[in-house]
């Protein structure tokens, strides 16, 4: 007895993800290994939520966006024109980026004081408690 499987059909969100982002065959493989690695940390497409997915196309588009500034920048540094306006727009995407991986759950935000290893909720609860009684209440 021959047994069928139906393909399951993708979702509009999974096609979107696997569309290629860029016809630079290096933009494009870095984002798909990006993309695949993600999905993988997270527990794969069936366990993505509506929003995770919609967040892992943000940061495909990002990634993407960001190597090709990083291009320029290399073009127009060896062609010794100024780059400050393109600096700033990449530091703008890599912070982009930084956020939504710490959104998605892959990053952490940033420790301000002590070993990020060893730092714990009441150590963090306790910095703002003193920062409170020394700036006074609405203070930051």
């Amino acid at each position: 007895m021959e047994t069928t499987r139906k393909k399951k059909r993708r979702t509009r969100a999974e096609v979107m993800l696997t569309k290629p982002v860029s016809s630079d065959l290096n933009v494009r493989a870095t984002v798909d290994a990006y993309t695949r690695g993600t999905i993988e940390q997270l527990g794969g497409m069936d366990r993505l939520g509506a929003g995770q997915r919609a967040m892992l196309l943000v940061q495909r588009i990002t990634l993407a966006t960001i190597m090709r500034l990083q291009g320029e920048i290399d073009v127009a540094a060896d062609a010794q024109i100024p780059t400050d306006g393109l600096m700033r727009t990449l530091s703008r995407y890599l912070m982009v980026f930084r956020q939504n991986q710490i959104a998605l759950g892959l990053g952490r935000a940033r420790a301000r004081r002590g070993d990020p290893q060893t730092l714990t909720m009441e150590d963090v609860v306790r910095e703002y408690a003193r920062k409170h009684e020394v700036t006074g209440p609405g203070a930051s």
